[in-house]
């Protein structure tokens, strides 16, 4: 059965079970309708709110009091089904917190109740003034640092965060005394990326690594195997 796979009616209140960040060993139940499992949720716990993950579903059966989901925060699972089943599998192989297992799994943005970022869209720093040299002389004649960022990005124009990172370090606290200047602010580009391109080419083996991945794949069952060679040497 596929681990995404719907097992419960959509009609009416639904019961969930989710993973939680927390270190014990067990999923909570949450009563709330249209989760796909996979997604996260926003929920309860306690004092606090935490940010889980819907593991099954199923018509709602307690008799007792069971809180309610707060906010769904995906449409679509967050992970794939492959990674999720294998997330499931670990957690009980090494018999650790399930939902401590997911957390590490998930990107910093989605640990916390942030919606999943568009990978079609892309973020440019930009200049907002026409005659940036004016302003770099009537408003920042004390901010050495963030002069030099303008002029950066006036003669570099759209550069995103990981370009910054790499061409001006340090950049991040120039650029938010530029935002709060209104001298420079985000653009979201689309960008219609073909997926198929984008994947990474096979990679072509050696004679000697031909023979021992053969040998690994012989298996069916579950084996631990130990490679041994030079380091780097792939």
């Amino acid at each position: 059965m596929n681990p995404l796979q719907d097992d419960g009616s959509r009609s009416g209140s639904e019961c969930v079970q989710v993973a939680l960040p927390v270190p014990l060993r067990q999923t909570f139940d949450y009563i709330g309708r249209d989760m796909e499992i996979g997604s996260r949720v926003l929920v309860p716990f306690g004092s606090r709110r935490l940010v889980g993950t819907v593991l099954s579903r199923q018509p709602k059966t307690h008799t007792g009091a069971v809180k309610p989901v707060l906010t769904v925060l995906d449409s679509e699972p967050v992970l794939p089904a492959d990674l999720f089943a294998l997330l499931i599998w670990s957690a009980r192989y090494y018999h650790h917190p399930v939902g401590e297992v997911f957390q590490t799994a998930l990107p910093a943005r989605l640990r916390q109740s942030k919606p999943m970022a568009n990978p079609n869209i892309s973020r440019t720093l930009c200049v907002s003034v026409d005659d940036w040299r004016s302003a770099i002389t009537e408003q920042l004649s004390r901010a050495p640092k963030q002069r030099a960022l303008l002029s950066f990005l006036a003669e570099n124009p759209g550069l995103g965060s990981e370009d910054l990172n790499h061409q001006f370090p340090g950049w991040r606290a120039a650029a938010a005394g530029l935002l709060q200047k209104d001298l420079v602010n985000w653009i979201e580009i689309e960008q219609n990326v073909d997926r198929d391109a984008t994947l990474i080419a096979p990679v072509t083996l050696s004679t000697e690594q031909q023979v021992i991945r053969d040998e690994i794949l012989r298996h069916s069952d579950f084996q631990v195997h130990l490679l041994h060679g030079v380091t780097g040497s792939g």
